[in-house]
């Protein structure tokens, strides 16, 4: 995998995850100053030219950060960032607002 950065709040909140968990992957900065995501090898990766864009080892992209942050997270389950999966979302969920099941 690797990772498609550049200096913006959305691939700030990745690498901000990314640190959390410990995670190192190949980073590619680009300069979105310079044009660096508008170039056609990039616009291929994502149409709208944005960062961040995480490269799947099977050639997929995933485009968005909270999409990247869940991928991540999937992968790499220790520390958990977004909470332990309920088994019964709706009865756990009624129980915290005082609600019986």
């Amino acid at each position: 995998m690797k990772l498609y950065d550049a200096m913006a709040p959305n691939p700030r909140r990745v690498r901000i995850f990314m640190a959390e968990k410990g995670i190192e992957l190949p980073i590619e900065h680009l300069e979105l100053m310079e044009g660096q995501s508008r170039k056609p090898e990039f616009m291929a990766k994502n149409s709208l030219g944005e960062t961040p864009v995480l490269e799947l080892d099977d050639g997929r992209y995933l485009t968005e950060s909270i999409a990247i942050c869940r991928y991540l997270e999937h992968l790499y389950p220790e520390p958990t960032r977004f909470g332990k999966p309920q088994k019964n979302k709706h009865s756990s969920k009624c129980g915290r607002a005082g609600w019986s099941s």
